[in-house]
């Protein structure tokens, strides 16, 4: 048995050290560069492996089955505190080279209908990782590095109805198959969500709150900006982007070939179902803006304590206001 555990763990190249990256292979780096090995080896990782800069600073990778995978990569700061509700700022610079081995955090949301039904999370893996406002990170799997190409690059955006998801809740928004069969580099993300990505106070917060109704969609944005800056390390062609959303996604897709921030970060799009036809207008997003800080306790001059509530507790202040407005709508005979 461990002689067959042993030969298992060389053959995905992690030899004795399994996932640490104290030791490297000896093949490694030829895996940093071509991705393949003669001798059946389907996983490099490791200190050399997969090594490329960004921006923001040097992220390290691996290598699965001959595509560079990078996953949890910062495209912006963590979103809490006085980072609410507002627009998204860029990550801190580091000088280490950061492991970009582990998918980022997901966007704060309700999941506890998903965790009560096996079916419901066997599809979509709503619980597979941390939620935490510090989420806006982007996956990339590309066929090569630093090697001069321009791929085309394609964006994925994920569904949930813009109050749910995450860059790999479905099997199939894993980037590796397609980025192979393709020769393209595939990129996911998570941005902010529901009332920490949408709720709109800018009738009680004035300016400073000007953008809260659109914080989720202007995270895209600049994960669209890291993109532009950066793919063409990763092998890609900033000038060959096409993005991609199912369902929630889609209305992302639609709503994103409507915004001048956005104009310029993409050529190409597909929005497979959903629509931005149906959101909200600017007067009830307003009035649920209203709604929370009444079910909140606070007036006007007091919305910043909102920013310091646990998210937690504002989700279920805003979910508690949202039930609220939307009985409110349905009485008038509106759609709530």
């Amino acid at each position: 048995m461990a002689t067959n555990r042993r030969n298992f763990l060389q053959k995905l190249g992690l030899g004795s050290t399994a996932l640490g990256f104290g030791s490297v292979l000896p093949s490694a780096p030829a895996a940093a560069t071509h991705g393949t090995a003669e001798d059946g080896q389907l996983l490099f990782i490791g200190e050399d492996v997969a090594v490329t800069d960004t921006t923001h600073g040097k992220v390290r990778g691996y290598v699965l089955r001959g595509i560079h995978t990078y996953v949890g990569i910062p495209y912006g700061a963590d979103t809490s505190g006085e980072n609410r509700f507002l627009p998204p700022k860029k990550p801190a610079p580091w000088t280490d080279i950061k492991p970009a081995v582990w998918w980022g955090n997901s966007a704060p949301q309700n999941m506890e209908k998903r965790y009560a039904n096996s079916y419901s999370s066997f599809i979509d893996h709503w619980n597979y990782d941390d939620v935490s406002e510090d989420c806006l990170r982007i996956n990339v799997w590309t066929p090569g590095i630093n090697d001069g190409k321009k791929r085309p690059v394609i964006v994925w955006l994920h569904g949930g109805g813009f109050v749910n998801g995450n860059a790999v809740e479905q099997d199939g928004y894993h980037g590796e198959n397609l980025s192979r069969r393709g020769d393209v580099v595939f990129c996911s993300l998570n941005h902010r969500l529901g009332p920490l990505g949408f709720a709109n106070f800018a009738a009680a917060g004035g300016s400073k709150y000007a953008a809260s109704g659109n914080v989720g969609m202007l995270d895209i944005v600049a994960a669209l900006e890291w993109v532009r800056d950066n793919i063409a390390r990763f092998g890609g062609d900033p000038g060959n982007v096409t993005i991609i959303g199912q369902s929630g996604g889609g209305a992302k897709v639609t709503t994103l070939t409507a915004m001048p921030s956005a104009k310029g970060l993409f050529h190409k799009a597909v929005a497979l179902s959903g629509s931005s036809l149906r959101a909200a207008d600017r007067e009830t997003s307003e009035k649920l803006g209203a709604y929370i800080l009444s079910e909140a306790g606070l007036t006007a001059a007091q919305l910043d304590q909102l920013q310091q509530l646990p998210w937690k507790e504002y989700h279920e202040i805003a979910t508690r206001a949202s039930q609220k407005l939307s009985e409110e709508m349905k009485a008038a005979g509106k759609q709530g």
